[in-house]
């Protein structure tokens, strides 16, 4: 029951966005329906791409992107492979798997270079990107990446703050995101983060993630498109995970620490992360 309910209310998000004109698309690619929402912008800047968090999905970032349709040519918001309403890839969700529909999906979608926002599992995906296809990237926005350099002990425990199996470890998680947690909302954000963290996709993503496929020296030093990186200070799920970034990224990107920023500061603080979005488009 609790998992019919919260997936009719992402299709009642999704149809009420659909209703202010934006459009949900589908794109074929390696056998599996990759599927992401675009509007046109009332802007002239350039397109922007935002991608979503682990358990996440194309609508989640929407209090952010609908404030910034007025800014840009163009939004487009993906649902990363195993998400949302885009299919798990036909060999499973390793990171392998999920990078290759990814990459070759974004690949179709973009006609010109854009911007592309990334928030935890969206922000490693972002990077790969700008990695793999830098013509297409104009800027970077990383909000809280993940991949971060760790050892199978360290991924293991870092996994485990995903593995939502009992009331208690909801409560932790909830504890978790919020610089001001709204505890009248508490029980249904609750059940919530169960519903989202519990999908079988989810589970099979974090039982085969490996050291391995985490990002290396070389990748985070390659970096070549002008990049910013937000990490808020009050991110206490990555709390340690900044310093490998910070050692290892060029001088050039920007790093941004906000006093009050969570690691998903799109929950509470969409205005405040569109403004820094639109600063650093626009210098």
């Amino acid at each position: 029951m609790r998992n019919k309910i919260f997936s009719t209310i992402e299709n009642i998000v999704l149809y009420k966005l659909e209703k202010e004109g934006y459009e949900s698309k589908f794109l074929d690619v390696q056998g599996i329906k990759f599927h992401y929402i675009e509007t046109e912008g009332k802007g002239t800047l350039p397109p922007i791409v935002f991608i979503h968090g682990l358990g996440g999905n194309s609508t989640e970032l929407s209090l952010v992107y609908k404030n910034l349709r007025k800014d840009f040519k163009k939004i487009i918001s993906i649902d990363v492979p195993g998400h949302g309403l885009t299919s798990r890839p036909e060999k499973g969700m390793n990171i392998n798997e999920v990078l290759k529909i990814f990459l070759s999906s974004l690949d179709k979608i973009l006609d010109e270079p854009s911007i592309i926002f990334g928030n935890s599992l969206g922000g490693f995906l972002a990077l790969k990107y700008a990695n793999y296809n830098p013509e297409k990237v104009k800027q970077l926005i990383l909000s809280s990446p993940a991949g971060s350099k760790l050892n199978e002990e360290e991924l293991v425990k870092f996994t485990d703050t995903f593995r939502i199996k009992t009331n208690s470890h909801a409560d932790r998680f909830f504890s978790m995101l919020y610089h001001r947690p709204p505890l009248y909302l508490a029980p249904i954000i609750k059940e919530y983060v169960k519903y989202r963290f519990n999908r079988p996709e989810i589970i099979e993503f974090l039982d085969i993630t490996k050291p391995d496929d985490l990002f290396t020296v070389e990748e985070l030093k390659n970096i070549s498109v002008p990049t910013l990186l937000i990490w808020g200070k009050k991110d206490v799920i990555m709390k340690n995970h900044l310093d490998y970034f910070k050692e290892n990224f060029p001088s050039s990107v920007e790093i941004d620490e906000p006093e009050y920023f969570t690691h998903s500061p799109y929950i509470e603080f969409q205005k405040e992360l569109g403004n820094k979005i639109l600063d650093f488009v626009k210098k």
